[in-house]
């Protein structure tokens, strides 16, 4: 069954020192583990974008293909 991942799971993922990251990398193998797929919608794909390009106080400020490569 797919699953829709949320952007907060995608955004954790991306730091192995941010303190949730141990929890969405459990929240992953749980779903594979119960052979579902984890997948995400355009909308999420512009949210995990827009907060992987920014600049502010909580973005990760990758340039751009470094926020292609982890979106893909």
């Amino acid at each position: 069954m797919n699953v829709l991942a949320d952007t907060n799971i995608l955004l954790r993922l991306q730091d192995d020192e941010h303190e949730h990251y141990p929890v969405a990398l459990r929240a992953l193998a749980v779903l594979r583990s119960q052979r579902d797929e984890p997948v995400i919608a355009p909308q999420i794909a512009i949210e995990f974008w827009r907060v992987c390009t920014g600049q502010g106080k909580n973005d990760f400020g990758f340039d751009l293909p470094e926020a292609e490569r982890r979106l893909t």
